[in-house]
């Protein structure tokens, strides 16, 4: 899809109904949530193709800091992004 980058902020607190995380690197890509962030309470070194489906996320493309980091840097506000 094409996306244009909403919100592109080094820290963000993410809240929802049951939730309040602090995350660092926050790029959004959509409205109504969904953006690209660290993740530093997943346990990254265990990491599997089905690792989601018992640790997944509110929407959002979690990441380890070092990922979030790259995505972060090689983004800007409002550019344009494609993800296949």
């Amino acid at each position: 899809g094409a996306y244009f980058i909403k919100e592109h902020r080094p820290a963000k607190v993410l809240k929802g109904a049951d939730y309040s995380t602090p995350v660092k690197n926050w790029v959004r890509i959509t409205w109504t949530g969904t953006g690209f962030h660290s993740a530093t309470w997943q346990p990254w070194s265990r990491w599997t193709k089905d690792f989601y489906k018992t640790r997944g996320s509110h929407g959002c493309l979690n990441l380890s800091m070092e990922d979030s980091q790259q995505i972060y840097k090689l983004t800007k506000y409002r550019e344009a992004v494609f993800i296949y």
